[in-house]
């Protein structure tokens, strides 16, 4: 994420908000350095925008390492609308999210919500308040980030393992993985060859402004268990030697 290129479309354009997530995003699974979270807030209050941070799974960090969301350094409560999902950490069904927000967009927002919906399921609050007091949410957590960190490791590994392949970038919690294909070999054809075969890949088509075809994909193991990534990645291998004909 460049900053530079940032602060020139904020001076030039008026922005209402810059949306981001600081930890693990979606495609490429990277974390921001304390340093740019820094650097993001104090130019979007330069500029007067705000920032909607998505919060969706800092919690899922495979070393315990400290995460600092944008939100607390917004220290006058007027620059960051901080949003937080349970969807991603206890399970996808439960469509329950909270948010914290500068004062002043309070009703704004508590309008929104009731014309959009009138309320939120009191029965899926119940059980997740259930949940959250009696501390189940911080044992799950730490199964979830046991389970997360062994397939991480088994997936990059096995990955690193098959020529053409790069693991672009190597994340330190979440659950995705961002990789690159050799030029060599033509991306469109080997993501139709992986759907066919049951190995689903996201194409990184659909996360370019452009939607050009390129070589990134991204891999979830959210779902899989490790005989399932292993069987996967040995997929793949074979799927590599029909395409590159130099091997």
């Amino acid at each position: 994420f460049n900053l530079t290129q940032l602060e020139n479309i904020l001076s030039e354009e008026k922005i209402s908000f810059i949306y981001t997530t600081m930890d693990f995003s979606c495609p490429t699974g990277v974390s921001w350095s304390e340093e740019k979270k820094q650097k993001l807030i104090l130019l979007a209050k330069k500029y007067n925008t705000l920032i909607v941070e998505d919060d969706f799974a800092s919690e899922l960090s495979f070393y315990n390492t400290p995460r600092t969301s944008i939100k607390s350094l917004d220290s006058d409560n007027k620059t960051v609308i901080y949003i937080k999902s349970f969807s991603k950490i206890i399970m996808p069904g439960l469509r329950l999210a909270y948010m914290i927000v500068p004062t002043e967009l309070i009703s704004k927002i508590v309008t929104v919500k009731f014309t959009t919906d009138i309320s939120t399921s009191a029965l899926d609050q119940k059980v997740l308040a259930h949940f959250l007091k009696g501390n189940f949410l911080k044992l799950h957590i730490e199964n979830l980030i046991k389970i997360y960190k062994e397939r991480y490791l088994v997936l990059t590994k096995k990955l690193k393992e098959i020529p053409f392949i790069d693991v672009v970038y190597n994340i330190d919690g979440g659950f995705y993985v961002w990789i690159k294909l050799n030029d060599t070999i033509d991306s469109s054809q080997f993501y139709l060859k992986c759907k066919e075969n049951n190995v689903l890949l996201l194409s990184g088509n659909v996360f370019f402004l452009d939607n050009q075809k390129n070589q990134y994909f991204r891999v979830s193991f959210a779902t899989t268990d490790i005989p399932e990534i292993i069987d996967g990645i040995n997929r793949l291998k074979n799927y590599i030697k029909i395409f590159d004909k130099t091997m």
